[in-house]
Protein backbone atom coordinates (compact mmCIF):
# COMPACT_ATOMS: atom_id res chain seq x y z
CA UNK A 1 0.00 0.00 0.00
CA UNK A 2 1.55 3.31 -1.18
CA UNK A 3 1.35 5.75 1.49
CA UNK A 4 0.19 9.44 1.13
CA UNK A 5 2.52 12.07 -0.22
CA UNK A 6 1.34 15.48 0.77
CA UNK A 7 1.02 18.17 -1.81
CA UNK A 8 0.94 22.03 -1.51
CA UNK A 9 -2.15 21.61 -4.14
CA UNK A 10 -3.19 18.04 -3.76
CA UNK A 11 -6.05 15.95 -1.45
CA UNK A 12 -3.52 16.02 1.75
CA UNK A 13 -3.90 19.71 1.63
CA UNK A 14 -3.97 23.28 1.71
CA UNK A 15 -0.81 25.45 1.62
CA UNK A 16 -1.98 26.14 -1.61
CA UNK A 17 -5.05 28.40 -0.18
CA UNK A 18 -2.93 29.87 2.62
CA UNK A 19 -0.87 32.11 -0.30
CA UNK A 20 -1.89 34.66 -2.97
CA UNK A 21 -0.93 35.08 -6.04
CA UNK A 22 2.16 37.46 -6.66
CA UNK A 23 1.55 40.63 -7.88
CA UNK A 24 5.18 41.80 -9.37
CA UNK A 25 5.68 46.17 -9.79
CA UNK A 26 8.44 47.90 -10.22
CA UNK A 27 10.43 50.17 -7.31
CA UNK A 28 9.82 49.86 -3.72
CA UNK A 29 8.14 46.43 -2.66
CA UNK A 30 6.95 44.51 0.15
CA UNK A 31 7.86 40.79 0.53
CA UNK A 32 5.96 38.43 3.01
CA UNK A 33 6.76 35.28 4.06
CA UNK A 34 4.62 32.67 5.79
CA UNK A 35 6.87 31.11 8.39
CA UNK A 36 5.28 27.61 10.29
CA UNK A 37 8.29 26.05 13.01
CA UNK A 38 7.61 22.35 13.85
CA UNK A 39 9.11 20.64 16.35
CA UNK A 40 10.53 17.15 15.44
CA UNK A 41 10.58 13.53 16.90
CA UNK A 42 14.32 14.52 17.85
CA UNK A 43 13.45 17.30 19.57
CA UNK A 44 14.93 19.62 16.77
CA UNK A 45 12.76 22.38 14.57
CA UNK A 46 11.93 22.69 11.71
CA UNK A 47 11.08 25.51 9.18
CA UNK A 48 8.87 25.36 6.44
CA UNK A 49 8.17 28.93 4.61
CA UNK A 50 5.43 29.67 2.08
CA UNK A 51 5.99 33.10 -0.10
CA UNK A 52 3.04 35.27 -0.64
CA UNK A 53 0.82 34.33 2.17
CA UNK A 54 -2.77 35.62 1.84
CA UNK A 55 -3.48 38.95 3.52
CA UNK A 56 -6.75 37.77 5.23
CA UNK A 57 -5.00 34.67 6.28
CA UNK A 58 -5.88 33.74 9.74
CA UNK A 59 -4.65 31.24 12.72
CA UNK A 60 -7.13 28.96 12.69
CA UNK A 61 -6.47 28.39 8.63
CA UNK A 62 -2.59 27.89 9.59
CA UNK A 63 -3.34 25.32 12.56
CA UNK A 64 -5.47 23.59 10.19
CA UNK A 65 -2.87 22.90 8.00
CA UNK A 66 -0.12 22.73 10.51
CA UNK A 67 -2.75 19.57 12.15
CA UNK A 68 -2.45 18.05 8.60
CA UNK A 69 1.07 18.19 7.97
CA UNK A 70 1.59 16.66 11.18
CA UNK A 71 -0.91 14.08 11.19
CA UNK A 72 0.48 12.91 7.47
CA UNK A 73 4.13 13.30 8.65
CA UNK A 74 4.46 15.29 5.63
CA UNK A 75 8.10 16.22 5.59
CA UNK A 76 10.42 14.36 7.38
CA UNK A 77 13.96 15.98 8.08
CA UNK A 78 16.83 13.06 8.70
CA UNK A 79 14.43 10.31 9.89
CA UNK A 80 12.47 12.94 12.22
CA UNK A 81 8.62 13.59 11.64
CA UNK A 82 6.75 16.58 12.89
CA UNK A 83 5.26 16.70 16.03
CA UNK A 84 3.83 19.80 16.76
CA UNK A 85 3.35 23.60 15.44
CA UNK A 86 5.67 25.72 17.60
CA UNK A 87 5.11 29.06 15.85
CA UNK A 88 3.67 30.45 12.86
CA UNK A 89 3.71 33.64 12.09
CA UNK A 90 4.12 36.26 8.86
CA UNK A 91 8.01 37.37 7.84
CA UNK A 92 8.12 40.80 6.14
CA UNK A 93 10.66 42.06 4.09
CA UNK A 94 10.94 45.72 2.41
CA UNK A 95 12.90 46.57 -0.44
CA UNK A 96 13.16 50.05 -1.67
CA UNK A 97 14.43 51.23 -4.88
CA UNK A 98 17.91 53.67 -4.78
CA UNK A 99 17.03 57.34 -5.74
Amino acid sequence: MAADVWQPDGPLGAAGELTQAADVKGGDSMETTLKMIYTLTDGKTMTISLAAPREDLKQSEVDAVAKTIVEKKAFVQKGAAPVALKKAYIHSVEDKALA
